[in-house]
């Protein structure tokens, strides 16, 4: 009899699944170092995936505003600009509809960021002034 496998095993050897992490992980780091920074005053996330869900579902959201391309976070920086972030893997590229929205980005002049790991965060904060009264730089 054939042992059947449960959704969670795979194929890939664990030390290959471990080397890339997914791009979940990664937003999870980003949110994490920006929800710390004193140099952000507030930020969110867009959740803007209908894939795998029902056509009815996919159809809803879309009336409700989801826009393909949209990027994954809204960062509100606390020096009063403000921008958005695409989170993506080491390898993984922007799609069509994301060089558009960041195009859109451009030609307003709103900052537009792909970030890949937390030092990519650092490196765009780096260009983000402390709020008065706040002291010191922020520790990577």
């Amino acid at each position: 009899m054939k042992k059947m496998r449960t959704r969670y095993q795979t194929r890939m050897p664990l030390r290959e699944r471990m080397k890339a992490p997914k791009e979940d992980d990664v937003q999870m780091e980003v949110a994490r170092i920006l929800s710390t920074s004193k140099k952000v005053a507030f930020f969110h996330s867009i959740p803007n995936e209908a894939r795998g869900r029902s056509k009815a579902t996919q159809t809803r959201l879309v009336s409700m505003g989801l826009a393909a391309g949209v990027a994954d976070l809204f960062v509100w920086w606390a020096d009063g600009t403000y921008g958005y972030m695409e989170v993506k893997t080491g390898k993984g590229r922007l799609s069509q509809k994301q060089k558009e929205f960041q195009r859109l980005c451009a030609e307003r002049g709103i900052e537009y960021s792909v970030v890949r790991s937390g030092r990519d965060v650092f490196k765009v904060a780096k260009g983000h002034a402390l709020p008065a009264g706040k002291q010191g730089e922020e520790k990577q």
